[in-house]
């Protein structure tokens, strides 16, 4: 019998862009079919890709970012939901900042 461990192993690249995909399409109401065409693959590939099961090329997440009108490093980064919490995230840029909205929690205009 084997037992987890308490650290799970920090997803991969692949995961994160996946998870940051999926998170955006249900916060706007696109469905995974409908970024077939908008990412230049089938629905079968959308799919493995939505799972974490395939690779993205940069020219599919450049796509994806926008579509969604992201930036490419906020779904490499996972749009920062795999963050650390026990290391405080630096932020920089003064007054350019701006909270985006993720996709996860209703508008409010």
């Amino acid at each position: 019998m084997t037992s987890q461990s308490a650290h799970q192993e920090a997803p991969t690249t692949d995961e994160r862009i996946a998870a940051a995909v999926r998170a955006l399409a249900a916060g706007r109401g696109v469905r995974a079919v409908d970024l077939a065409p908008i990412i230049g693959i089938g629905k079968t590939r959308v799919f493995a890709k939505l799972k974490g099961e395939a690779m993205w090329k940069a020219s599919e997440v450049e796509a994806v970012a926008d579509y969604f009108d992201v930036s490419v490093g906020d779904l490499f980064d996972g749009l920062g939901l795999f963050r650390d919490t026990k290391k405080p995230h630096r932020v920089t840029g003064g007054a350019s900042l701006a909270v985006r909205h993720q996709g996860l929690e209703p508008r409010t205009y």
